[in-house]
């Protein structure tokens, strides 16, 4: 019993970032404080007899949504118009989209019709 649980716990851990269940606190847009009530399925999925029972469980309380930090889009603001145009355009091209975004971004917001 004591391996399987063991099992189970690694099992729960390796899937804790999809789980979700970190925020126990909502605030609204008027400042309202909302407490969220505590979900004791995912503890107690650790010690249930039935294998098929865990697995469909941890399914369900899954959120499978991707969790990606944006980074920062850094500005070229001392590049002139039409240099930001000819090396997007060389970068687009290249296929280079990782670097192309600051001077897509910055075009934008310099020239949106160049854009």
């Amino acid at each position: 019993m004591k391996n399987r649980i063991e099992k189970r716990v690694a099992k729960v851990i390796e899937n804790a970032d999809t789980l979700d269940k970190r925020a126990y606190l909502t605030i609204d847009c008027d400042g309202v404080v909302k407490r969220k009530e505590m979900n004791f399925s995912i503890p107690l999925m650790v010690f249930c007899e039935n294998d098929e029972i865990f697995e469909r469980v941890l399914k369900e309380e899954s959120n499978k949504i991707e969790r990606i930090k944006e980074k920062k889009i850094e500005r070229l603001s001392n590049v002139p118009v039409d240099k930001l145009k000819e090396n997007f355009m060389k970068l687009v091209i290249k296929g280079e989209l990782e670097f192309s975004k600051k001077y897509g971004k910055e075009l934008a917001l310099k020239d949106k019709e160049e854009f």
